[in-house]
């Protein structure tokens, strides 16, 4: 009884785990990449 409720406790947790992983990937492709290839491409003018 307990590791059923055990795993139904931790299924959800880990679902939310993986959606923020998720988000955060796409935060990071979508806002930090292009900053960075700016930053780049700026110092590779001078």
């Amino acid at each position: 009884m307990s590791t059923d409720t055990n795993e139904a406790t931790i299924e959800p947790i880990q679902m939310l785990y993986l959606n923020a992983a998720h988000l955060l990937k796409l935060i990071s492709v979508t806002i930090i990449e292009p900053i960075q290839m700016l930053y780049l491409n700026e110092n590779r003018g001078d």
